[in-house]
């Protein structure tokens, strides 16, 4: 009995998991759940392998080369493995999800205007989420100027707030031109 009701709680904990991902007006069957399963697996394995590697060589290359500054080598494989990640999850789970049509959003046309709507404003919401990474990793490229101070100036927080407004328009147009309408049987 409680096996039973354990594993619907997981299914539809798998449900609200999977709509937060491709979207909350997909409907969910065991086609999209089998397919999505197959694409995270894949992908999570491909993530340890790239973090296993990727560990190792950063350990061999700050174990058998006279570093002297520790923390700048932290910053650039840093950034270098979450551009990695990025590139791994992008290309061995979006990328496929895409092909298999999968990220695709079919609204009513009625819908339309309003789902269009709430696109937009999620791309708001983030918004500031997008604007403290980007002012945070390009201030990190200065290595001798000192992080707090080139953090803190004029030209920095103004180089992150013409980023987070040109990515947030080009993310809401890009989400925007993947809508399709869908006609009702009648």
């Amino acid at each position: 009995m409680f096996k039973i009701k354990g594993m619907e709680r997981m299914k539809k904990l798998d449900k609200k998991l999977i709509k937060w991902f491709i979207g909350k007006n997909v409907f969910v069957d065991e086609r999209i759940q089998k397919e999505v399963g197959i694409f995270a697996t894949r992908t999570v394995f491909v993530l340890f392998v790239f973090e296993l590697l990727f560990g190792f060589g950063i350990v061999v290359y700050a174990s058998n080369s006279q570093i002297a500054d520790f923390e700048t080598l932290f910053y650039i494989s840093t950034f270098v493995q979450a551009i990695g990640v990025l590139f791994l999850v992008y290309g061995f789970m979006l990328i496929p999800m895409a092909k298999k049509r999968l990220l695709v959003k079919e609204v009513s046309p009625e819908d339309k205007k309003e789902f269009v709507k709430r696109l937009q404003h999620s791309w708001v919401r983030i918004a500031p989420l997008e604007f403290v990474g980007f002012w945070i990793l390009h201030s990190l490229f200065y290595f001798n100027e000192g992080f707090f101070n080139v953090l803190f100036s004029f030209k920095e927080i103004i180089s992150a707030l013409i980023f987070t407004i040109f990515f947030t328009l080009f993310m809401s147009l890009y989400e925007k031109m993947h809508v399709k309408t869908i006609k009702d049987d009648e």
